[in-house]
């Protein structure tokens, strides 16, 4: 059963993520996922490094540019959820004397004595508006 997690979690971290270009394993590790048993063997084909500060100026250069890809697509995502919360947003006014029904949300644990709250009403009221308090929320 654990051999079976661990083959999930080897193929889930050396798949190439096509939002990413990468596999999650790099963008983390700043390497390709590899196995012991291809290690041990040798069949990993590595370039030769002629030199190690440069390979390591690279790396990073490389690794900034695949985070600030992902903040950005993080950002775009953020407007896109946004601009869809808003199509259906619409701020209310209300006037003194008017009549209004209070949404209250039921909590998950029931007290004695209570409803369950799957069966509590989620509105109160209606209330009169006594006073309204405009731009202070």
């Amino acid at each position: 059963m654990a051999q079976d997690g661990l083959a999930i979690c080897a193929c889930v971290n050396s798949t190439v993520d096509s939002t990413r270009n990468d596999t999650p394993f790099f963008i983390s590790h700043g390497r390709d996922f590899r196995l012991p048993m291809t290690v041990a063997a040798g069949s990993v084909a590595l370039e030769p490094l002629t030199d190690s500060a440069q390979f390591a100026l690279d790396t990073f250069a490389h690794m900034q540019e695949i985070y600030i890809a992902i903040r950005n697509r993080i950002y775009d995502a953020k407007l896109t959820a946004k601009e869809q919360y808003d199509k259906h947003r619409v701020d209310r006014e209300f006037q003194p004397g008017q009549l209004v029904w209070l949404y209250t949300p039921s909590s998950d644990r029931s007290k004695p004595g209570q409803l369950n709250a799957k069966y509590r009403p989620i509105w109160a009221g209606p209330f009169r508006v006594v006073q309204t308090r405009r731009g202070e929320l």
